[in-house]
């Protein structure tokens, strides 16, 4: 049977996400296996050049809907804060909450953090406060919305992937249960983007609170 341009699109679309996803779940263990280069200068261009690919892979399929959700988000600021802020701010005491009540379990704070502190500040500006909202947004929120309908269920699955993601690094019990407060700030981003559909809203708020 004869498969129509609308169909064979959605078929490469489909074909598209796939590819990133199973990019970016080995995304964390393939920087891991990357050989450690011999100078610190080019472990970073290695980290930058990775995360530019990253980038280009999750923003060029979704430019037109990230241009007119800035544009909305930018011109009813204000508004979108007012309705942001106040739903937000109840989650993130809960995630607080578990995440002092699993630092004093573990003893210490998730090798993600250690990383990103670790490094030169420019870099952990860099990565924390622009690459990762807007990567992680747009893999986590964007993207994966685009093929779960279903709010509650796209809500549990982005949480869960997200917080998983967080703690694929980790090296004991202790630390991998910082999946919790993971998941608990993955659903607060998730629920955002459910109740705006806006992600520029969610990259703007992930902006924030990573700062």
């Amino acid at each position: 049977m004869k498969m129509s341009v609308k169909d064979v699109k959605s078929s490469v679309f489909l074909a598209f996400i796939i590819l990133l996803l199973l990019f970016t779940i080995c995304y964390t263990p393939i920087i891991n296996l990357i050989p450690i280069p011999n100078t610190k200068i080019m472990a970073i261009v290695t980290i930058t050049l990775l995360y530019i690919i990253q980038i280009i892979f999750l923003t060029a399929p979704m430019y037109n809907e990230l241009k007119r959700d800035f544009t909305v988000f930018k011109n009813n600021f204000k508004l979108c804060m007012s309705d942001m802020l106040p739903r937000f701010g109840v989650i993130i005491i809960v995630y607080l909450f578990s995440n002092v009540s699993v630092l004093i379990w573990a003893g210490n704070i998730p090798n993600n953090q250690q990383t990103l502190i670790n490094m030169p500040l420019y870099i952990t500006v860099l990565l924390a406060i622009i690459v990762a909202p807007l990567t992680e947004e747009l893999m986590f929120r964007g993207f994966i919305k685009k093929f779960i309908k279903n709010d509650i269920i796209f809500i549990i699955i982005s949480s869960l992937i997200f917080g998983g993601l967080h703690v694929v690094s980790a090296n004991s019990i202790q630390q991998f249960l910082y999946i919790i407060p993971y998941s608990i700030l993955g659903f607060a981003f998730s629920l955002n983007y459910v109740k705006t559909r806006n992600i520029a809203s969610n990259i703007f708020l992930h902006c924030m609170w990573n700062t």
